[in-house]
Parts: C-alpha cells; sequence; structure tokens
C-alpha cells in the first residue's frame, strides 16, 4: 500500500511539475522570449525562471520570438 501511495505522489507532483514550467514556458512566450530555453531553464532552476519571467521587459521588434502555436 505504501508503494502504491509513494507511486501516486510522484505521479501528481510531477503532473504539478510540469504544469507549472508550461505555465512559465507560455508567460515568457507571450512576452516575446523562447518557450522552449524559458522551460528547459525553469525545469533546473524553478523559482530563478519563475523570477525571471515576472521581471524581464516584454520584447519588441526584431528582438522578439515569433509566439508558439
Amino acid at each position: 500500500m505504501a508503494v502504491v501511495a509513494g507511486v501516486l505522489l510522484l505521479v501528481v507532483v510531477g503532473v504539478a511539475y510540469g504544469l507549472f514550467l508550461r505555465w512559465v514556458a507560455t508567460a515568457a512566450n507571450r512576452k516575446g522570449y523562447s518557450y522552449w530555453a524559458t522551460g528547459l531553464f525553469t525545469f533546473f532552476f524553478p523559482i530563478i525562471g519563475l523570477i525571471l519571467v515576472a521581471l524581464v521587459p516584454e520584447r519588441t521588434g526584431a528582438h522578439r520570438v515569433a509566439l508558439r502555436s
């Protein structure tokens, strides 16, 4: 029973972490930054990635990355 509960907990935490990564990467993409680069950075440094997305200004013009569809 404990093994099943441990596996279930890992799955729930994994799904929640994946949704968090997607949310941060999507927020960065809306600001004009790379979805994949931000998602990968946030995978390894979640708190720093979240802070960076919150603080960086929106990119404009030629420096803006195309929106991921």
